[in-house]
């Protein structure tokens, strides 16, 4: 029963090879920070983890390296992956191996800012109480129709609009990983307007259904033999209970 030296050795190597990705389950596997964006970051740091060891003669991390190639190999293709590490400010486009994809995926992203119509603000409402009706039309008819050339002409340049929220967001420095992503697009909604929107969007995605299944868990915990008469509604206030009182 005892193990011989050899296998002591490859245990040792089962060990060194895991424990990256023992760290990166429990990243992914969390329900109260931001996990989406660092699947692409993650894999990343996962194959060149695996690869290095590998070439120290680790047999198991070189069956991993080849697996990690094989599994996400067209990983930054997946635009909602790849949208949420742009629209992180601790990664953005840093952990992209492949700049064509990273330039896709600005495009797609540009494409959807086009798309989102601005607010009118309450000024551009032409039933204000400001205004006389008897001062509408006559001296102001010109004015009224410059104003709604200029309308047209703010609609019409959405996609310059597009370009330079892209640009200021790429110009900002990367954060320290400790930031809050989402703390961070709230701070900047008044200069990106359209972008921390399309940011949340994509950033309060899950990475994994590690979450829904820790609370159909607890759900199995709470209800038993002997409490099989709880109605649905109490169940559901239990379960919010027990979660919010462990943030």
């Amino acid at each position: 029963m005892c193990l011989c030296e050899e296998e002591l050795e490859k245990i040792k190597d089962m060990i060194t090879a895991l424990r990256p990705y023992e760290e990166v389950t429990r990243e992914l596997s969390a329900e109260k920070f931001v996990s989406i964006s660092k699947v692409i970051p993650l894999s990343t740091l996962l194959l060149t983890s695996s690869s290095d060891l590998s070439k120290k003669g680790n047999e198991v991390a070189c069956q991993l390296a080849q697996q990690c190639k094989k599994r996400f190999m067209n990983i930054e293709q997946n635009y909602p992956l790849a949208a949420s590490t742009w629209f992180d400010p601790r990664f953005k486009s840093l952990t992209f191996k492949n700049n064509d994809n990273i330039k896709v995926t600005k495009e797609k992203i540009i494409h959807e800012l086009q798309k989102m119509k601005p607010v009118p603000a309450p000024t551009d409402l032409d039933d204000s109480p400001a205004v006389p009706p008897e001062e509408k039309g006559g001296i102001w008819t010109m004015f009224d129709q410059a104003k709604k050339k200029n309308q047209e002409q703010r609609t019409s340049s959405s996609m310059v609009d597009a370009h330079i929220e892209m640009r200021m967001y790429g110009d900002e420095q990367l954060m320290s990983r400790e930031t809050d992503p989402l703390e961070w697009w709230r701070s900047r909604e008044e200069c990106l307007k359209f972008s921390s929107k399309l940011a949340r969007k994509y950033l309060g995605i899950v990475a994994t259904s590690v979450p829904s299944e820790r609370l159909f868990s607890k759900a199995g915990q709470l209800i038993s033999d002997r409490r099989a008469s709880l109605k649905p509604k109490n169940v559901n206030m239990l379960l919010f209970l027990n979660d919010y009182l462990n943030q």
